[in-house]
């Protein structure tokens, strides 16, 4: 093998609900799947708790909000 392949990854957390990460860009060459070798894992938090947010009581994932914690700090 004379060629380097470099992997970076993504991450976004949407609402404190669902996680994406993986190397998928966000655009027709990744997506498709004929194009590119891309891989991404998508989480679907189920596990909730209620919090506050501009005056309003809502439901985030107790997963993805930890992750966005722990990687905000």
């Amino acid at each position: 093998i004379t060629e380097f392949i470099y992997v970076h990854s993504k991450l976004m957390i949407i609402d404190d609900k669902i996680a994406i990460c993986g190397s998928a860009n966000i655009n027709d060459r990744s997506l498709e799947g004929d194009r590119d070798s891309e891989t991404a894992i998508v989480i679907d938090d189920v596990e909730g708790e209620s919090c506050w947010f501009d005056g309003v009581q809502v439901t985030i994932g107790k997963f993805c909000s930890s992750w966005r914690r722990k990687i905000f700090k």
